[in-house]
């Protein structure tokens, strides 16, 4: 978390910023950056939009209260925003997302790959989970007899809403991939360089970005419908019209991807999270992905 917020409030997104004093920042400099940053990465906009909120509401309380200086206004203000062509709660595009049947293929290309960082977007593709939730996985996380991965109520993203914590069943391929990883670290499943801190989320997203370039730097898979590169995101979607297309129930598909199921008068009285269930799915999933990839490992000539 901390090293986004470096990261999109650095050099990269607001160096024209940093050596600014924010009274002179005005609402239009705030919508400029974020209309450009939502033309490719609406996600993204919508994140530093809030951090740049937080950021400018506390220069205004500590302006205020430490050196008496009062801001009218602060450049995030919504109304102004608004008026200026940016609108955080606007509908954004989905993420670019691979084709489910160009998974097997997908995945005969990440296992030649290695390394920590390969086998974490291994674990993401076949679980469908948040790039987040499995670069900090956990040892003391992960039920190896049971095959159950539960993932504490803190570190997902709807820990607000939540009441429990999110269990995973894991498949015999994914239970394969995270034993080859046991005795890099006593905590993190995926250390990073040091066995002390695990990958950060970014590493996932710059790993597939390495791995998805052909030899004239053009994306090998792209968006089915939208003609974007894939990113790591785009494998919960991947996952869920595979789902669908199977015939799996929406609620196991829905709930296999942390979604809240069902509006807030069902939720009170659903008791269950369908986890025999949703192991068929996975398991039907990792079979599907993994067995698939044996004729995938022929290289095809892409269009």
């Amino acid at each position: 978390m901390r090293y986004q917020a470096q990261l999109r409030l650095g050099k990269k997104y607001c160096g024209h910023f940093l050596e600014r004093p924010v009274n002179v920042i005005t609402a239009a400099d705030i919508a400029r950056l974020l209309n450009k940053v939502r033309a490719t990465k609406p996600e993204t906009a919508r994140k530093l939009y809030s951090l740049l909120t937080k950021v400018f509401e506390t220069a205004r309380v500590v302006l205020r209260d430490d050196y008496g200086v009062t801001l009218v206004d602060v450049p995030t203000n919504l109304k102004d925003l608004k008026v200026l062509g940016y609108d955080p709660r606007a509908e954004s595009n989905p993420y670019p997302a691979l084709d489910w049947h160009e998974a097997p293929e997908f995945m005969a290309a990440v296992r030649k790959r290695v390394g920590v960082t390969y086998r974490a977007l291994e674990i993401a593709t076949l679980t469908g989970l948040r790039e987040g939730s499995v670069a900090q996985a956990k040892w003391s996380e992960i039920d190896l007899k049971t095959k159950v991965w539960t993932i504490p109520i803190e570190r997902l993203k709807d820990k607000r809403t939540r009441k429990h914590p999110l269990r995973v069943p894991l498949s015999n391929q994914s239970i394969e991939i995270i034993m080859g990883l046991q005795g890099l670290s006593d905590l993190w499943i995926f250390p990073g360089r040091k066995s002390t801190k695990p990958i950060v989320p970014q590493s996932l997203l710059e790993a597939l970005h390495r791995m998805n370039m052909n030899e004239n730097q053009k994306p090998i898979w792209v968006d089915p419908q939208s003609k974007r590169r894939i990113v790591v995101h785009g494998f919960r979607s991947t996952l869920r019209t595979w789902a669908e297309e199977e015939g799996f129930r929406r609620e196991a598909a829905e709930e296999s991807l942390g979604h809240k199921v069902g509006n807030e008068v069902e939720s009170r009285y659903r008791r269950t999270d369908i986890l025999d269930e949703r192991r068929k799915l996975m398991d039907a999933w990792a079979d599907y992905c993994t067995l698939g990839a044996i004729s995938a490992d022929v290289i095809h000539i892409r269009r």
